[in-house]
């Protein structure tokens, strides 16, 4: 009686051990998509404002040419 009182302690504590270990890679996990979305966000800001910058560098080209004719 007492063994399988042992043994259902152990497993219960081996249970909790496990949900508190499975709870900090989940606040891991989400902290790390955070951080993720902070530096897409950021490169995708990046990208539209080189993008933005192309244009602009494009259309001054293109005015020159004009002027031309």
């Amino acid at each position: 009686m007492v063994t399988w009182l042992v043994a259902m302690i152990q497993t219960q504590v081996r249970q909790r051990q496990q949900h508190q270990h499975l709870q900090f890679l989940k606040y891991q996990l989400s902290q790390q998509h955070q951080q993720l979305q902070k530096h897409l966000r950021h490169r995708l800001q990046q990208l539209i404002q080189n993008q933005y910058k192309e244009i602009l560098a494009r259309e001054k080209n293109n005015d020159k040419f004009i002027h031309l004719y």
